[in-house]
């Protein structure tokens, strides 16, 4: 409902989700099923990788979690850091969970101009995945800064960013930051 600009019912919907629940794609390695491919092209094939990205500075946050290692990428230049969010073919990923509702009441708080409600819910995620607190940011600009950071951080490599990019541009400013 975000997405379609009903933040009042989207407000109602992710109120009705706790922190921890999750909502997968299946994915298996038996025969006949759908193996996780992610996993082959981020381990196996080396196609994508941390180095040169947003994260490859990050290496204290629980929800982006990487190695670097002594191999090369596909194109056998490119460092290749290992995403390790999965590591099996078999590894489910999550296609909506509590966390991103508390990002969406986070978001939702920040538009309203509650930046400290906003650091509350960014809090709330932080302490599920066990991470020190953020302080309140000084500004409008510094808080949507902050909002972006934990919206990519909690949802990385799980394919909502696009829409997150075209929403906040809509917003204009500082959300675009």
């Amino acid at each position: 409902r975000a997405w379609l600009g009903d933040w009042n019912a989207a407000m109602n919907d992710a109120d009705q989700v706790p922190i921890d629940f999750q909502y997968d794609a299946i994915f298996t390695t038996n025969v006949g099923g759908v193996a996780n491919d992610f996993v082959f092209e981020t381990t196996t094939r080396r196609e994508f990788t941390v180095f040169n990205t947003m994260w490859e500075d990050v290496t204290n946050d629980a929800r982006v979690v990487w190695q670097p290692t002594e191999l090369l990428g596909q194109d056998g230049e490119t460092p290749f850091y290992q995403q390790l969010k999965w590591l099996n073919q078999d590894a489910d990923v999550a296609l909506t969970k509590g966390t991103e509702m508390r990002l969406l009441e986070a978001e939702n708080a920040l538009r309203n101009g509650d930046i400290p409600g906003m650091v509350a819910f960014l809090n709330e995620i932080r302490g599920f995945y066990g991470m020190d607190e953020v302080v309140e940011p000084s500004g409008s600009a510094a808080a949507w800064e902050q909002m972006h950071y934990d919206r990519y951080a909690t949802l990385w490599l799980e394919g909502r960013r696009l829409h997150d990019m075209r929403r906040w541009d809509e917003l204009g400013g500082d959300a675009r930051a």
